[in-house]
C-alpha cells in the first residue's frame, strides 16, 4: 500500500496557508507460478467449493467493481473456516430463565423533584435584564516575615 501526501501553498494566513491532498494506492504485485504452487500444496478446495466461492466472489464484485477479477488461487491454502469456526455464546441456565423477564421489563423515567417553571405570556419582555452584582473579592492579608540575617545562621557545621 502506498500513501502519498501532497502539500499545496494557498497564500492565506496560517493555519490555512497549506492545503493537503492525501491519496492512497496499492502497488501491483505479480503472483508467480511458484507462489500459486506453494498455496496449492497447503490446500486445494474441492471443485464444488471452488465453484461456490467463485460465484459468491463474482456476486460481490458486481456490487463493488473495484475488486480484481477472480483467480482460482484465491481459495488455495489452508481452509480458514477450519480455524475460525463460529461458536454461539454459551448461556448460563440461571440467566436463560430470566430472559423473559428482561425482555418485558420497561424502564420508567425518574420522577423529577423540581418541575421547570414555564414563562407565562403575561411577563413583560420590555424591561431590561440587570445582572446581579457580584460579591466583592476579599483582599488577602499577607503576614510579613522576618528575614534571617547571615549573622543569625549557625556556621559551626561547616
Amino acid at each position: 500500500m502506498m500513501v502519498r501526501v501532497k502539500a499545496t501553498p494557498t497564500g492565506k494566513e496560517p493555519p490555512q496557508s497549506v492545503e493537503y491532498t492525501v491519496t492512497v494506492g496499492s502497488k501491483e504485485m505479480k503472483v508467480t507460478d511458484e507462489m500459486v504452487e506453494a498455496l496449492k500444496a497447503a490446500g486445494e478446495p474441492k471443485p464444488e467449493v471452488l465453484e461456490e466461492e467463485r460465484n459468491n466472489y463474482n456476486a460481490d464484485r458486481q456490487e463493488d467493481p473495484t475488486m480484481p477479477a477472480w483467480e482460482d488461487f484465491f481459495t488455495y491454502g489452508y481452509d480458514l473456516k477450519k480455524i475460525f469456526k463460529f461458536q454461539p455464546i454459551k448461556v448460563d441456565p440461571t440467566t436463560a430463565e430470566l430472559k423473559d423477564e428482561l425482555e418485558t421489563y420497561t424502564v420508567k423515567p425518574p420522577k423529577a423533584e423540581a418541575k421547570p417553571v414555564l414563562a407565562s405570556e403575561d411577563d413583560d419582555d420590555d424591561e431590561p435584564v440587570v445582572p446581579a452584582p457580584k460579591p466583592k473579592a476579599k483582599k488577602a492579608v499577607v503576614a510579613e516575615e522576618e528575614e534571617e540575617s547571615d549573622e543569625d545562621l549557625d556556621d559551626s557545621w561547616m
